[in-house]
């Protein structure tokens, strides 16, 4: 009886104790709710404000079809495990079952990005959605094997829906113009809402299985993922990182951005060890929770808890950004460190008041790092191959879940802690190594600091190797440790094919190394050597002996000389001080003697770095004409550095959502430009004619006038101005082509401008507006603002009014423009760097030491290759010469916004009108219009320039008022259809931070009488500029460009160098010399520029 009471007792008290913790549990819930809406309501309301419709209509868009593909997932995860246990399956089958899935991740996930690169983020969002469905039907089928494959199914999903769906979002926002701050808060809102969904989708999953089975949440996620599949086809546009490549060179190329770029490879290490411990908790936590039997909690409360601290940490982040507080990068490093601390908590203690609020912390830490990390992945990934490089950082991921899924029966929670604890460290300390790198966004000229920074980086490049190595050791003895264990050990088949596996990938993980294979694999011997004993003490309790150790240092030895060892004057050249030092010391008596000779001999070697032939500032059209004229002269010893993340310069070509080609920079070539047209067909890239088939619309005074052949219809005494004008022009034929400032009357003519000699030579407005509107689109800029000494230099070279008037502009590229600086680079392989920006070039000893915000080099040559305002923004040592800075503040950059906006068909082709359009108006958004469709006619496509004053204007609206002002415009000029555009593109070029403007920098009012020589200034000694305003022919063009890379490179096989640089080659843009044989098809568009 007294044996019955006290369980009766003991009943009561904990069923006592259970209700007691939910109430607690419950109170701590509603006061996280509460502390959640009070933070969202801190979220600035200006900033939700300055939100425009454009942009919330496109977040809606997206996360709509997000927010359906997560609750899909959100709805199978609690019931993966009880499916599996109420089909009977032992605990070995369902561990089989889990690691299938993450295997099919690991081994699939590398190629699906680099499919939706190439055929369309979303397409492949809708495959997912498919596949996803068919893993789901598969739950329905009590058999193994069906349920394997619904593994591999779900695996191949959830590689797509952790990179395909962010891609593209990360893309359409590029595509459409919007802010960096945006992105951003679309990254917060999409991990605040996920929270949201992620309780909803828990409390729906809980309510039909308890009805319906276990089986039932498996059918939801069906019916969310057939919708979302419908919202995605009917809302989202497409679009792409490259489909005109083949599969395995998208493959190749996310590879290469992984294997160059050092900072995304920290990334993706930082993101795997992360993302590892936040697994691994996901794991433990609920029997750190509940530690036995007599301690019950409702997890499902608990688990609300976690996504409502998940929501908070969103919203933290998301008002972090919006005020500045902390830079991204920081806000990383602190959410690193608490995380850590965190998860310390239940290494030390036991209890469930202490764990949990730890536990809730954690889940905060998770709410900052998806925002946090998707828009530093925004920053780094290259749009081209996103997709493909962020399934390459889930493979290190999988393979670390897959190893703490087979340990975790064995260890104590403790344990599984530790690694957790370990984890975070290493992507704490890659994190700090990755903030050191100097952001390269930014382009203030470097101070002293910054250049000590720089001297710092081959520091880090030794700590990337080294970490390389450590992980490539990792791999190969991991791997064949578990297939030791499977062989000698009798563990289950599948270690052995997980050690095959990791076997696989430590293949690769040698090739990040920068060194060649022989080098690369003769110090990875040193390094295994070491890290098998390592790896024995640590798992199979082998303690080395003595021997052992001293092998051990020596290899290391080995290692450290073999691999950070600097080579001489070519990679595999030896210093030739080098024997003489070895010889002094092999003949030396004595020891003390021989001593100092070897260390000679190893400084010698350590101060002795690798020196290029020539280093080539800028991945333009120019930079790379002179790199390939140097390669194809045999010399590889030269470096491109290019600051942007795709090399081109000023072309640029987007894609419109059926995959045609847009030029939002400069796109034509005509007669004379004969090295364009010949570059272009030795890189097999198609050239097609400009459609001029029909009239131009003339619009003046608000009247649209059509017309054909090379006159404008204006009135009878406009038309007589004009004729003056052009007489008057013509007849200052004593100007010097070669130095316009000893043509008599120089400093009167340089001190007016194009502008003031038309008010005061012209009577007419409509003539006065016509001339200005075509010489507008000569400079791209305002007439007012440039010199007429620069106008009559420009004629004389030209052979008159009528040749400058008369564009070059009538072909076209079909891959388009871009494809031959790609084309170019893709040949030129390793030596171009992207994403490099040089900040500083220092003379020093006969060579130069250029410094970037990733290395420092040093070349015997210098190639500057940069638009006349970047040149300003690195820094000289020595200076330049006073009069060349000054001259190259006073030569600023046009100013031009490009816009494409695309049509389903070339509508205007029907009613007779080729798409051109001169504009004269002073108010008219555009200057001039064109036919911009592709060469089959399976878009309409038409582009307008805004020039001048009036794009300065129209720069300050938001993009969605710009683009009201131009489809209105289009209307006018082409009907009501031009109304029904399915696509806008734009580019303004002022606000490009590596051009400063388009299409090239023009000579103001003063400049050439007073600089003078300056303006024609040799290269200083081996430092060079090229680039398109320093070409005595086409200036300002493409053509230009390739001419000016060319001439910096002349054969001289006498010379050292097989090519040498050329000495006399001139600086200035003292003219613009054009040929006289341009296309006279139409005039004022002149628009090639480089």
């Amino acid at each position: 009886m007294e044996r019955n009471r006290l369980l009766v007792v003991s009943h009561i008290l904990d069923k006592s104790m259970i209700e007691s913790h939910a109430n607690q549990i419950t109170v701590l819930f509603i006061g996280l709710v509460l502390l959640c809406i009070f933070i969202r309501r801190l979220q600035g309301k200006d900033t939700r404000a300055s939100q425009d419709d454009g942009f919330r209509s496109f977040q809606y868009r997206y996360l709509i079809v997000y927010l359906l593909a997560m609750g899909a997932d959100w709805l199978q995860g609690p019931y993966v495990y009880k499916l599996y246990s109420s089909y009977d399956f032992s605990q070995e089958e369902i561990s089989q079952l889990f690691v299938g899935g993450f295997l099919s991740g690991a081994i699939f996930g590398t190629f699906v990005g680099t499919l939706a690169d190439k055929y369309g983020r979303k397409r492949l969002t809708i495959v997912f959605g498919i596949s996803y469905i068919l893993s789901c039907l598969t739950k329905y089928i009590n058999h193994f094997w069906v349920l394997m494959l619904g593994r591999i199914l779900g695996g191949i999903s959830t590689s797509l829906l952790f990179s395909v769906l962010e891609a593209w979002m990360v893309a359409e926002h590029h595509k459409r113009g919007f802010g960096e701050n945006l992105l951003s808060l679309t990254f917060s809102l999409t991990s605040f809402y996920n929270g949201v969904v992620a309780i909803t989708a828990g409390l729906a999953a809980s309510a039909v299985a308890d009805t319906f089975g276990y089986v039932a949440p498996f059918g939801l996620s069906i019916i969310l993922l057939a919708i979302m599949i419908v919202l995605a086809h009917s809302q989202w546009s497409e679009n792409f990182g490259d489909e005109n490549v083949q599969f395995w060179s998208t493959f190749d190329g996310a590879w290469e951005a992984i294997r160059k770029d050092v900072r995304i490879v920290l990334l993706c290490l930082i993101q795997s060890f992360f993302e590892a411990a936040m697994y691994t908790f996901v794991f433990m936590w609920t029997p750190v929770l509940t530690p036995d039997a007599s301690v019950q909690i409702p997890l499902g409360l608990v688990f609300a808890c976690f996504m409502v601290s998940l929501m908070i940490g969103s919203s933290v982040f998301s008002i972090i950004s919006e005020r500045h507080l902390f830079t991204t990068e920081t806000v990383a490093t602190i959410m690193l460190c608490v995380s850590a601390l965190t998860l310390s908590v239940p290494i030390l203690f036991e209890n469930l008041y202490v764990n949990l609020p730890a536990f809730l912390v954690f889940e905060m830490c998770c709410g900052v790092y998806w925002p946090c990390y998707g828009t530093i992945r925004s920053r780094m990934i290259p749009e081209s191959c996103r997709s493909g490089v962020m399934n390459f950082a889930r493979i290190p991921l999988n393979l670390i879940v897959v190893f703490v899924l087979t340990q975790a029966g064995s260890q104590s929670h403790s344990t599984s802690f530790m690694m957790c604890l370990g984890c975070l460290v290493i992507a704490i300390v890659l994190q700090m190594k990755l903030n050191q790198l100097p952001p390269r966004e930014k382009t203030t000229i470097p101070d002293q600091t910054r250049i000590i920074l720089n001297e710092m980086n081959p520091a880090l490049q030794i700590f990337v190797s080294i970490l390389i190595f450590i992980l490539a050791g990792i791999a190969e003895i991991g791997g064949g440790w578990l297939v030791w264990q499977t062989i000698r050990e009798k563990r289950p088949w599948w270690w052995a094919l997980l050690g095959s596996l990791i076997l696989v990938a430590y293949g690769f993980i040698p090739t990040l190394q920068k060194t060649s294979f022989s080098r690369s694999y003769a110090a990875y011997g040193g390094i295994f050597v070491a890290m098998s004993f390592l790896w024995g003490y640590i798992f199979d309790k082998t303690v080395p002996d003595r021997w052992d150790l001293i092998g051990g240092v020596i290899v290391m030895i080995g290692v450290i000389f073999i691999m950070f060892v600097p080579r001489g004057q070519g990679e595999d050249d030896i210093n030739p001080q080098l024997p003489v030092c070895a010889v002094l010391a092999f003949h030396t008596n004595t020891n003390s003697m021989r001593s100092v000779f070897v260390l000679v001999a190893l400084v010698v070697c350590i101060a002795d770095g690798h020196l290029y032939d020539a280093i080539i500032v800028g991945g333009g059209l120019s930079g790379l004409s002179t790199a390939r004229r140097l390669h194809q002269a045999g010399k590889d010893n030269i470096l491109v550095l290019e600051a942007q993340d795709r090399v081109g310069g000023r072309t640029l070509d987007v894609k419109t959502s059926k995959g045609n080609v847009l030029e939002m920079g400069g796109q034509w070539i005509g007669p004379g430009q004969d090295e364009m047209f010949n570059l272009s067909r030795a890189l097999g890239i198609e050239t097609f004619d400009m459609y001029t088939k029909g009239d131009v619309t003339y619009r003046w005074n608000g009247q649209n006038t059509r017309y054909s052949g090379d006159v404008p219809p204006i009135g009878l005494l406009a038309k007589a101005d004009l004729l003056q004008a052009r007489y008057k022009l013509n007849r200052v034929n004593n100007v010097d082509k070669e130095r316009p400032w000893n043509t008599p009357s120089a400093k009167e003519y340089d001190e007016n401008s194009i502008g003031s000699w038309i008010e005061a030579n012209m009577w007419t407005l409509e003539a006065k507006q016509v001339v200005r509107m075509a010489l507008k689109a000569v400079y791209g800029e305002d007439v007012g603002s440039v010199s007429l000494l620069d106008l009559l230099s420009l004629i004389a070279s030209s052979g008159g009014l009528d040749a400058v008037l008369d564009g070059a502009q009538d072909t076209r590229f079909k891959q388009g423009p871009q494809s031959i600086s790609i084309a170019m680079a893709k040949d030129l392989g390793a030596i171009v760097h992207l994403k490099e920006k040089v900040v500083c070039i220092e003379e020093s000893g006969g060579s130069f030491i250029v410094h970037s915000d990733l290395g420092r080099y040093e070349a015997k040559h210098v190639v500057v290759t940069l638009p006349r305002p970047t040149i300003s923004s690195i820094q000289f040592s020595p200076y330049l010469p006073a009069p060349l800075v000054q001259l190259l503040q006073r030569q600023p950059m046009g100013n031009v916004i490009k816009m494409n906006i695309v049509y389903d068909t070339p509508f205007w082709r029907e009613t007779g009108s080729n798409g051109q359009a001169l504009l004269p108006e002073e108010n008219s958004p555009f200057v001039v219009t064109y036919d911009n469709s592709p060469p089959d006619g399976s878009e309409g496509i038409i582009i307008g320039l805004m020039i001048g004053s009036r794009a300065r204007q129209l720069a300050q609206l938001s993009k969605e008022e710009r683009q009201l002002q131009a489809v209105d415009l289009l209307v006018q000029l082409y009907g009501p259809s031009a109304g029904n555009f399915t696509e806008f593109h734009e580019k303004v070029w002022a606000e490009d931070e590596f051009a400063h403007g388009a299409y090239g920098s023009y000579n103001p009012p003063g400049v050439l009488f007073q600089f003078q020589d300056e303006t024609r200034t040799k290269t200083l000694g081996n430092l060079h500029f090229a680039g398109e305003a320093t070409s005595e022919e086409w200036s300002g063009y493409m053509e230009g460009a390739v001419r000016s890379g060319y001439r910096v490179c002349i054969t001289d096989t006498d010379r050292s160098l097989c090519t040498k640089i050329d000495s006399s080659m001139t600086l200035g843009i003292g003219q613009r010399t054009v040929t006289a044989d341009r296309s006279t098809s139409h005039g004022y568009h002149l628009t090639a520029r480089d």
